[in-house]
Parts: structure tokens; C-alpha cells; sequence
């Protein structure tokens, strides 16, 4: 093959990393390359899984197009595409897939741009940051449907027959399950206990609050309980031998469980009511759940589903 034809790659400067998070500064180069199939048959065999023969063939292909076409520049996306082409007409449709990039069509990315999508209700407005998280979650769907799921429930979301909602999330944990117990920090030590055994640690005095509950003020001045963001400071415990039933709800792709005389905010009747969970109706639209009730007042606000 003749040396003169030179492969095109965009790479980027190194910069500080400051610099890069900040976006100062940091131009994109094209170095340039000579001409070798050898790394075709190479991103074939480690990329696509292709044997080294029909690696070997396939890329002596692409080098004899290339070469006929008297094309003096050309760059790995081009390549790239001209492997893919092989590919196709060898009828190495899984080896293709497997060798696929990610990516999203001028009009896609216009049509994203300028439409409102119905996907996430999330997204308000096509403001600068919707636009961005629509891109990045359109690339990251393309990868769920290629990677993490099966192909027969890839091929159902495409066809429709079902729906995969925040298929964009491949890296987030939609669910997450366990018992009771709670992650504590005592003086630095990070320790795993129930309840139960949270207020026996608490070194304050205990007061009874009624019938059935009791509580501890948290005199320890180094003592957290990890909560779902960060560490937070442990004041006070409250224990309760009073066995309630558990009420689940899943809204909005949350799952929330409470008790059944927690307070909850509901719409119903074009009403926004509140009411215990054990009372909530299928007809209801959940507007809040409370973190707790306050000497019989309006509770305190914690999430909106």
C-alpha cells in the first residue's frame, strides 16, 4: 500500500484538569497517520470478536477501496464505515453490532433541539441543560438496547410492545432493597446496627413519650447516620413497640413504603387533600409524601413524587 495516504484522528490536548473542567483552553487536533491495515485487523479481533483470517480479509478490502478510490487523506470515521460495509455484506450482522458506535444524526440531534419531548416530564422546557441531558440519555439508550438488555426485550421496547421507562439510566439503581438496619459513624468508626440497637448505643437518658414510644437525646458529639446523600448528625432517637401495618405505593417509578397512619398528599376530586397512606384510593394522584407531623400541624414537605 502506498505510504503517501495519511489516516486523519481528532485527539485532544492535554491541558490541566482545571482547565478541562473548565473548558479553557482546550483545542481539538487531527494527527495524522500512515496507512496500516494491521490496526483494522486488530480493533476487528478485539472490538467485533472477528477471526484473524476474515480480520485479515476484511481489512485488505478496505485497503484496495481506499487505495482505488486515490483518496490521499481519510479519516477512522470513514474507515470505520467501510468496515462496517464488509461486515454487512459478509453477513456479520452480530459481529457488526458488536463493532457499532454511538452515535446521533444531524437531524436527530435538531429535531431534540427544537421539539419538546414526552419521554421525561422532568424536562420542562428545551433549555441549554434539557438539551444536554436529552443527548447524553438518547447515547445512553442506544447502549442500554445494545448492552444491557437481552435482544428480545431491546427488540419488544423498539416494536413496542413494551416500555422501558428511563431507559437513558443504565448506571442508576431503579430499585434498592434491605432490611432495617443503618449505616452509623462513631468517632470515625463506620459500623452497621438495627434500630434497636442505634438507641441502646445512645448514651443520653430515656424519656418516655407515651404509651408506646420512648426516646433518647444524642449527647455524642461525633455520632452520624448515613443518609441517603450524606452523613447526617444524630440529635435524637426515638423508639416504638407499637406494630403497625406497611403500606407500599409505586409512583412515578418510586417505591415508597410507610405506615398506614402516615400522612400523605393526595389530589382527589381536583382536591389536594390529606390523608393516611391505608386510605389512599387507585384514583388518587399522589402530590407529597411527609416526613412527619408536627403537634397536629400541616406536616413538613419531603419529596414531590
Amino acid at each position: 500500500m502506498p505510504s503517501n495516504i495519511k489516516v486523519r484522528k481528532k485527539t485532544t490536548r492535554k491541558n490541566n484538569s482545571t482547565d478541562i473542567n473548565l473548558l479553557v483552553n482546550t483545542e481539538t487536533d487531527d494527527v495524522y497517520f500512515e496507512w496500516d491495515r494491521h490496526k483494522i485487523v486488530n480493533a476487528l479481533r478485539e472490538e467485533g470478536g472477528v477471526g484473524e483470517r476474515t480480520a485479515k480479509n476484511i481489512a485488505k478490502s478496505v485497503e484496495q477501496r481506499v487505495m482505488d478510490s486515490g483518496i490521499k487523506k481519510i479519516t477512522t470515521s470513514l474507515i470505520r464505515e467501510l468496515v462496517d460495509n464488509e461486515l454487512f455484506e459478509l453477513g456479520y450482522q452480530k459481529k457488526l453490532e458488536k463493532q457499532a458506535s454511538i452515535s446521533l444524526p444531524k437531524s436527530d440531534i435538531e429535531e431534540l433541539i427544537f421539539s419538546k419531548s414526552q419521554e421525561n416530564s422532568n424536562i420542562g422546557t428545551n433549555n441549554p441543560e434539557a438539551i444536554q441531558f436529552s443527548l447524553s440519555e438518547t447515547a445512553l439508550k442506544q447502549y442500554a438496547l445494545q448492552e444491557v438488555f437481552s435482544e428480545e426485550v431491546a427488540e419488544a421496547h423498539r416494536t413496542g410492545k413494551v416500555h422501558v421507562h428511563d431507559l437513558g439510566h443504565p448506571t442508576r439503581i431503579y430499585a434498592f432493597s434491605k432490611d432495617t438496619k443503618l449505616i452509623v459513624k462513631i468517632d470515625g468508626d463506620i459500623r452497621e446496627m438495627t434500630l434497636e440497637e442505634l438507641y441502646d448505643c445512645v448514651d443520653g437518658i430515656s424519656l418516655q413519650i407515651n404509651e408506646t414510644q420512648h426516646t433518647k437525646e444524642c449527647s455524642h458529639s461525633d455520632m452520624f447516620v448515613l443518609d441517603r446523600n450524606d452523613w447526617v448528625k444524630l440529635n435524637r432517637v426515638i423508639f416504638s413497640d407499637e406494630v403497625k401495618d406497611m403500606v407500599e405505593f409505586s409512583v412515578g417509578g418510586h417505591i415508597v413504603k410507610v405506615t398506614s397512619d402516615h400522612g400523605c398528599v393526595v389530589k382527589r376530586n381536583n382536591r389536594v387533600i390529606i390523608t393516611r397512606a391505608d386510605e389512599v384510593k387507585n384514583t388518587d394522584e399522589f402530590m407529597y409524601v411527609m416526613k412527619e407531623s408536627v403537634d397536629g400541624n400541616m406536616p413538613n414537605m419531603q419529596e414531590k413524587i
